[in-house]
């Protein structure tokens, strides 16, 4: 793989979810090979303990993210500021027959918050990143992502990434009509991808900054002009910024990039958040395998990536981590993985965790 440079910034907006946070930090440490990066953490409103955290962050006194140390900006918003300037412009907030109120509250928003961390940002990329998500494994896998980058430019002769995707997703959100994609294409260095056929953009993911710039940014309610309003706002079945941002990555013949192998799990909100509570020292709550091609032969295991998922980059049976079951299966994930294994013989009743023996595999 080429050795790349460049700035890369994460941003992450967390709002009381400190004890994931955490995790996300944790595992990053963990996981991260990759030296010139920086995070912006935006944190609005919180009321569990999430300042306390990040002001311990800020003064490098959390055990296990010494190696963050002048690697951190926080920004502190009030979200009930920006809802009352908007109100003041005439904007309602109030439920709707497709919308409740917080998740019209939500979408207000999320354009702001990005824009505010962006501005501030000094990479040249851009990795915008749920805070209940982990980072699954060990390697080099921001040059994977510039590699995707790099692999564009090549092929097409221009970045044409909207957004690239990298985490695990729900089953049925990866088989839905919009994320069909063409065949798998593969960098030099063999990363593997895929480019979506209809959608251009999803949240969560990574952008240049010379393209997120080309977009102008996220749309804001209060710079958004009436045709806007009327199409993203008042239309429930909008989501905002989303379908805003969809229409201009298209305008724009941007792509949506889905990386096959993923580098981060969606940990289930609040499950695990509870979970945590009791808890504290079960810190990452998920083993970080030691190199990408464990998640791939997990992944093969599962008949992730066959022909039976020809373009799946990635898929929620991650939850095998935790025994749960597999899409709409009502039999229990390790019946499933050992009806499937066919190359390793895998001991998930003495572990606590499946998938040990791959992990020592490639540990040695």
């Amino acid at each position: 793989m080429k050795n790349y440079d460049q700035k890369v910034t994460f941003t992450c907006v967390t709002y009381n979810r400190w004890r994931m946070l955490y995790n996300l930090l944790r595992s990053f440490v963990e996981a991260n090979k990759y030296e010139n990066y920086e995070w912006i953490i935006l944190e609005h409103d919180t009321s569990d303990g999430t300042t306390r955290f990040l002001k311990a962050l800020e003064s490098n006194s959390v055990a296990g993210l010494e190696p963050l140390k002048g690697k951190v900006k926080v920004v502190y918003e009030s979200q009930d500021d920006y809802l009352s300037f908007l109100e003041s412009k005439g904007f309602s907030f109030e439920s709707t027959e497709n919308r409740d109120k917080n998740q019209k509250i939500a979408f207000s928003y999320f354009g702001k918050l990005r824009n505010q961390v962006r501005k501030i940002a000094q990479g040249d990329y851009f990795i915008d990143l749920p805070d209940d998500h982990q980072f699954i494994y060990k390697g080099n896998w921001v040059g994977e992502l510039l590699d995707i980058f790099e692999d564009r430019k090549e092929k097409v002769g221009k970045d044409d990434i909207g957004t690239l995707i990298f985490r695990t997703m729900l089953v049925y959100r990866i088989l839905k009509e919009n994320n069909q994609t063409f065949p798998m294409e593969t960098t030099s260095s063999g990363t593997d991808y895929f480019v979506v056929k209809q959608k251009s953009y999803d949240d969560w993911g990574a952008i240049s900054r010379e393209n997120f710039e080309l977009m102008g940014g996220y749309p804001q309610l209060e710079n958004a002009t009436e045709e806007e309003v009327k199409k993203y706002w008042l239309n429930d079945k909008c989501l905002f910024h989303h379908e805003y941002m969809m229409d201009k990555t298209k305008s724009l013949g941007l792509k949506k990039i889905m990386k096959k192998v993923p580098i981060m799990h969606d940990m289930l909100d609040d499950k695990y958040n509870k979970k945590t509570i009791t808890a504290q020292a079960a810190y990452p709550l998920l083993p970080i395998a030691p190199k990408r091609e464990a998640i791939l032969e997990m992944m093969n295991l599962l008949g992730i990536g066959s022909k039976d998922y020809k373009r799946i980059m990635s898929i929620r049976e991650f939850e095998l981590f935790f025994n749960d079951t597999v899409g709409s299966s009502s039999a229990p994930l390790h019946t499933i993985l050992k009806n499937r294994a066919k190359a390793e013989a895998i001991d998930d009743d003495s572990d606590p965790y499946l998938f040990e023996e791959i992990y020592r595999k490639y540990s040695k």
